[in-house]
């Protein structure tokens, strides 16, 4: 941007413009009129620009904005939040590392015994007698994959007491001549949603490894069905996010039929629903049901529809801040925002530091103030 003009045409005399001609001085009027017009236009505009200009700079790594804002033209350098610990790399001292260890009890047992003396050639086929284990070691795999087909037969039964002729029963999700099981279909979701598997390549997975021909619209079937049976778990999560202390709130962009949907996000410390909608805002907030509903600590970033529910107390998202620091120092040049990220970034390793006492001490409280008082604005 221009440096802004800051000189200014200089006013003529009172008695100089008296000496004028009206015309001349009605003339002059007039462009001291236009000349305060163009300065105000001057002065929108270039604000306008500015806040183009600012529009452009933000990404997801910057600011508030969804990954799925971002120009997929133009790569994006991800910048890290993280700031260095000062300790090294790998496990650290005390860390309990986690190995693959020998089991006592294993499912097969193989003796290699030797068939001859590897020192004079001796044949020991005819030694009965061998010493205990010397020396084991156990390997780790999976066994070869292999479909079980299990036939349900239900058989009928005279009553001895009134002679009636009585059929056994199926089980309720037996009801078909044939059909997949349980794991069959266990595995068909866990694929396609958990590793976003086409349905094309998930049933090729299923021919190739378990020798299965199972059709796409069959997976389509077995997601429809599996669907319908977590309405109970849905509602049940629903209730234990609504009772719990702190909830995290977040939506992102996803393309869902060709179309722009929003992916909504509440999470506990130990349960997370993922609900998808048409629009981003208050109106699919309120259809989930879960912030409506909710009386404790929203955690969210700054976006304004949150703030419309009165009924939670508002914290906001520490990587939102710090990504909104990051576009100031680097597109304002502002001194202090990065000040206050390594403030924000020193009040969490802290807080983390002291997290089972419940309470900063207070030498930690003084330093953040000290902090404060000689580097940010006030």
């Amino acid at each position: 941007m221009n440096k802004k003009i800051t000189k200014q045409i200089p006013a003529l005399p009172e008695k100089v413009l008296n000496d004028l001609p009206d015309f001349v001085v009605a003339y002059i009027r007039f462009l001291e009129d236009c000349i305060e017009q163009l300065n105000l236009k001057v002065k929108q505009l270039t604000e306008r620009v500015e806040d183009l200009e600012n529009q452009l700079a933000k990404n997801s790594s910057n600011s508030s904005k969804p990954p799925s804002s971002d120009d997929f033209k133009k790569p994006i350098k991800t910048q890290s939040l993280r700031v260095k610990s000062g300790k090294k790399s790998g496990g650290q001292q005390g860390h309990i590392g986690k190995t693959l260890e020998q089991v006592e009890n294993p499912d097969y047992v193989v003796i290699h015994s030797p068939k001859s003396c590897f020192s004079c050639g001796h044949e020991l086929s005819c030694v009965n007698k061998e010493k205990e284990c010397v020396e084991k070691r156990q390997i780790f795999d999976v066994p070869p994959p292999k479909t079980e087909i299990t036939e349900h037969r239900i058989s009928i039964k005279n009553c001895p007491a009134c002679g009636s002729a009585t059929r056994g029963l199926f089980p309720k999700d037996i009801t078909a001549s044939t059909q997949y099981g349980e794991h069959v279909q266990a595995l068909a979701a866990y694929f396609s949603h958990q590793h976003f598997m086409p349905f094309e390549r998930l049933a090729q997975v299923f021919q190739d490894i378990f020798n299965i021909e199972i059709s796409q619209g069959t997976i389509v079937n077995i997601d429809q069905r599996l669907f319908i049976r977590l309405e109970h778990f849905e509602d049940n999560l629903k209730t234990h996010l609504i009772n719990s202390k702190v909830l995290h709130f977040d939506e992102t962009g996803i393309r869902c039929n060709k179309k722009t949907s929003w992916i909504h996000v509440a999470s506990s410390e130990s349960a997370t629903f993922f609900g998808v909608h048409p629009k981003r805002g208050k109106e699919a907030i309120d259809a989930f049901n879960i912030m409506p509903k909710f009386k404790g600590i929203a955690m969210h970033d700054h976006w304004y529809p949150y703030f419309a529910y009165k009924n939670v107390q508002h914290l906001l998202c520490h990587a939102h801040h710090l990504r909104e620091l990051n576009f100031v120092f680097e597109h304002k040049h502002e001194a202090w925002a990065n000040d206050m990220k390594k403030l924000l970034l020193m009040a969490k390793q802290m807080t983390e530091d002291h997290a089972k006492d419940g309470i900063l001490p207070t030498t930690n409280i003084e330093d953040l103030d000290s902090v404060v008082t000689r580097h940010l604005p006030r």
